[in-house]
């Protein structure tokens, strides 16, 4: 899969070869029905309820959507077939917020009476399962995206010639982000802490091959939690004043500043570091592990509303961010830490290597299916995965 979806990545779209990407198409055609109905079936066997809510049989429906809309295509054959089948894939690439925020809806629908109790070991079985969909989703994603801005009429993606950028800048990415990070900020609470970036370049090198939306998307999780932590630490809200979300400075008299945060970016020859250090206040030890799982980050936030004994938490858990940033992280085989101190503040580390040689992560489930034995056309690889798509969603 890596190897296919490096091809062409150092190439203009315009150069692309047609015939490649033809044989491009017609592999995707085949493989996308995989792993999609894959995704489907990982939906539907979500443990405790959760594959039953409303939210996450939606997603299944239109899952199952996508499986069908692709099988019915005549697999590509020339130009004009394959500019018809990646039509058909911008038409399915939802939004990034789209699927994360109707299982958490789904999460939030199994919190009333009728709900079994979701005790520490349970809660640990519909993570796992949550974590291999949403990291074998990222990989769906990424085939998918790929194709679509390696497409020499489209531009939609930002980035020529494909996802993968082998000039990409971890310094400018950042400050990109953190443009975005202070708007986002002052549309929401009306003040945005200062955020310094200190570039190293211990190499002399400045830029490392990696996909620039997976970097800005960990980037802005990250940024947004420590900002927003920092807010809430250092500023209580103005109840003399109507609107939502004003903030007024009384805390340590401070008036109109903010702790900074402060990203230090480190571009070495095997990997690039980034750290991020924050004063909004830390997250207790016994919460460390609540910031990492999908489901009890849910049921954190319930528990904000009930105790003020767990504002750290909330303060750093905004909905599936930190774990799905940490997905990303891992899927070409980084990783990402938090270092917390209380009462104080946390340092966030992103460790991401310097592509070219890693392939992706994916779940044993996806790395042994179909879809990756899938690549020539046999009756045997044929049948399997047909066998998926039969499967009731």
């Amino acid at each position: 899969m890596y190897l296919y979806a490096l091809s062409g990545s150092s190439k203009t779209g315009d150069d692309l070869d047609n015939r490649q990407r033809i044989r491009n198409a017609v592999f995707l055609q085949r493989e996308l029905p995989i792993r999609i109905a894959q995704r489907a079936v990982d939906l539907e066997s979500l443990p405790y309820g959760l594959a039953r809510t409303s939210p996450v049989r939606r997603i299944c429906h239109i899952y199952r959507g996508y499986v069908e809309q692709l099988t019915d295509l005549k697999s590509p054959s020339d130009t004009k077939s394959e500019e018809e089948f990646t039509n058909i894939l911008k038409s399915q690439v939802l939004d990034r917020s789209t699927i994360p925020n109707s299982i958490n809806e789904g999460l939030n629908s199994l919190k009333d009476d009728r709900r079994e109790v979701l005790t520490p070991r349970s809660l640990k079985m519909m993570d796992q399962a949550l974590y291999a969909f949403f990291l074998a989703r990222v990989g769906l994603r990424f085939l998918t995206e790929h194709h679509i801005a390696c497409e020499p009429r489209s531009r939609e993606l930002g980035v020529n010639g494909g996802l993968i950028d082998n000039k990409c800048d971890p310094v400018k990415e950042c400050e990109t982000v953190i443009e975005s990070v202070r708007e986002s900020c002052v549309e929401k609470f009306g003040v945005a802490p200062s955020i310094e970036l200190v570039p190293i370049f211990p190499n002399k090198s400045r830029t490392m091959t990696y996909v620039p939306t997976h970097l800005r998307y960990m980037i802005s999780e990250l940024l947004l939690n420590s900002a927003e932590a920092t807010i809430k630490h250092h500023y209580v809200p103005d109840d003399s004043k109507p609107k939502v979300g004003t903030l007024n400075a009384v805390k340590a008299n401070q008036s109109s500043k903010l702790p900074p945060i402060r990203i230090i970016v480190a571009v070495g020859a095997e990997d690039v570091s980034i750290k991020i250090g924050d004063q909004g206040g830390g997250v207790a030890r016994s919460d460390m592990d609540k910031i990492w799982t999908f489901a009890a980050s849910t049921l954190a936030k319930e528990e904000t509303m009930k105790s003020d004994a767990h504002d750290n938490v909330e303060q750093n858990i905004r909905g599936f961010g930190l774990p799905l940033a940490r997905i990303y992280a891992r899927y070409f085989g980084g990783e990402l830490t938090l270092k917390s101190m209380e009462g104080y503040g946390v340092d966030t580390y992103l460790h991401l290597p310097v592509l070219g040689t890693d392939c992706e992560n994916l779940p044993d489930a996806v790395e042994n299916s179909p879809g990756n034995t899938d690549s020539n056309e046999n009756q045997e690889g044929q049948q399997s995965w047909a066998n998926l798509l039969k499967k009731q969603l």
